[in-house]
């Protein structure tokens, strides 16, 4: 069967990517799950904000081969925005990675107001003038007043854990993602098609030369992904409603369609095209 690429995509439910410190799924007090929640609520579920800590373990994806980091990048590259709460080592260097020029998706950075990570020493310089101001156009940062937590873990040092003060998301935070520019985009996007070999300038523009009887294509991972998507549905459609109540069964035949497909298909990153072929499975997945 053959598909047709036309002119605009048109993405019904955006991807929101939220990350941060340690996700605990069962615990009311983890920020993200509270954002999670408020983002649902605000905007009646019209967009999905992903939390993937329990999907991208070892344990689940079972193949040294798939770069966890290399999922958390893609996962991010194919959102509408990512949101980072900033006040852990990690949490930084994720902020560094995902404000690499490569992406096109905007981020959302929340700060305690009281974070070394943000206001002291080298690290909080980093992030200030070598991270942030280097991608104003792409990073905007919010703080608010946290809840501090503080467990002993030995007799000279204690772990401090964020929360938001008696669990409600902060109002300057409530508001900012109901006046978001973001959530207030169209649902459909126009695919720019150039006579090219560059890589593309924006993430709905598809790069193309044809040399030597080649064809070549080069296209951002979030059209990729949207294109993936699409062909999926729609070549699977019928398969996929009779066994729509079941989640695994559901996953299993996909990987088993999308590496037959991959099989046939013959590109110089094969390698790359695989995790991203595994990432749709975990990316679609909401419990």
């Amino acid at each position: 069967m053959e598909y047709t690429l036309l002119d605009k995509i048109k993405i019904t439910r955006p991807i929101l990517f939220l990350c941060g410190p340690y996700y605990q799924k069962s615990n009311e007090s983890d920020r993200r799950l509270i954002l999670q929640e408020n983002i649902y609520q605000i905007h009646h579920n019209k967009f999905l904000p992903l939390v993937i800590d329990d999907f991208l373990t070892e344990d689940n994806i079972k193949d040294d081969k798939i770069s966890i980091q290399l999922m958390e990048e893609i996962c991010a590259a194919v959102s509408a925005q990512t949101y980072i709460f900033l006040d852990t080592m990690s949490s930084a260097a994720e902020l560094g990675i995902f404000a690499n020029s490569a992406f096109f998706n905007k981020i959302k950075v929340y700060i305690p107001k009281i974070s070394d990570i943000y206001n002291k020493k080298n690290v909080g310089y980093f992030v200030r003038d070598v991270v942030l101001k280097k991608h104003l156009d792409r990073v905007e940062c919010l703080e608010y007043r946290p809840e501090v937590e503080r467990n002993a873990i030995a007799t000279d040092y204690i772990l401090e854990y964020y929360k938001f003060v008696n669990n409600q998301l902060p109002r300057n935070i409530q508001e900012d993602i109901r006046e978001d520019s973001i959530f207030k985009e169209s649902d459909e996007h126009l695919i720019e098609y150039v006579d090219s070999g560059d890589m593309p300038d924006s993430p709905y523009q598809l790069c193309y030369q044809i040399k030597d009887n080649r064809l070549d294509v080069k296209l951002s991972i979030k059209l990729l992904f949207y294109i993936t998507v699409s062909v999926v549905s729609l070549q699977y459609k019928e398969k996929l409603k009779l066994i729509e109540g079941d989640y695994r069964q559901v996953i299993e035949y996909l990987e088993e369609k999308m590496y037959a497909a991959s099989e046939k298909m013959e590109y110089e990153q094969a390698a790359g095209y695989r995790d991203l072929r595994d990432s749709v499975k975990g990316i679609n997945h909401k419990e």
